[in-house]
């Protein structure tokens, strides 16, 4: 059973496929830029990377970032790659360290309370109330997301691997630029941020508890 499992996921398309697709098109735009002197199929190829980043796939959106990273760092020369390229694969590798649908945190009323009168009081109750079941909606409704799109989250932790990969590297750092190096170093930081909230989330607001009859206590 075993043996029939690995041979089905070796014939998959992404093992069979994709890397020889990618380097297909890889290839025929480094021989248009040889040939032509133009990058102007760099940014086809780009959009080809985009579009299995932003898959719900967590294994396409991974394959596609570790060829990109293979072509930013080896197949381009890095006299061709431009300030513009720098912008696109810097906003692409941002964004795979984004947690879609992330919730604010669940909190309480900070308001001053100047009138103390019961009907006020018994105003400012149901508002808290209808904000905390707006936001535990919210909290529910992320959990079930993220339990039926578990592998997404493969893609935040290899991002983070990438692109800390590629502001170790000097020559990348010299020819993205301080704008570029900036970008993604603050990015990186508020994207580990994201990613520790959302794992708080799921552990203090498992879906068991979001649909329990305990109404608005937390757990």
């Amino acid at each position: 059973r075993d043996t029939e499992q690995s041979t089905a996921e070796k014939t998959e398309w992404l093992d069979t496929t994709f890397d020889h697709l990618m380097d297909g098109c890889v290839s025929l735009c480094l021989k248009s830029i040889e040939i032509y002197q133009t990058d102007c199929l760099v940014e086809e190829v780009l959009g080809m990377f985009n579009s299995c980043l932003i898959s719900d796939s967590g294994a396409l959106a991974v394959r596609g970032m570790l060829r990109l990273q293979s072509f930013v760092v080896e197949d381009l020369d890095k006299d061709v790659i431009t300030d513009d390229f720098w912008a696109t694969v810097c906003h692409m590798l941002r964004r795979c360290l984004s947690v879609r649908g992330l919730p604010g945190q669940l909190s309480g009323s900070t308001e001053e309370e100047t009138d103390t009168s019961p009907g006020s009081r018994k105003d400012r109750e149901s508002d808290t109330q209808a904000q905390q079941q707006e936001a535990l909606a919210m909290m529910s409704e992320f959990v079930l997301e993220e339990e039926l799109l578990a592998d997404r989250r493969h893609i935040g932790s290899n991002a983070v691997m990438i692109i800390g990969s590629l502001l170790g590297n000097r020559s990348i750092v010299e020819s993205m630029g301080l704008r570029w190096y900036v970008f993604l170093g603050t990015g990186l930081g508020r994207g580990i941020e994201d990613w520790e909230q959302a794992a708080r989330i799921m552990i203090m607001y498992p879906s068991q508890s979001l649909t329990s009859d305990n109404g608005l206590d937390p757990p």
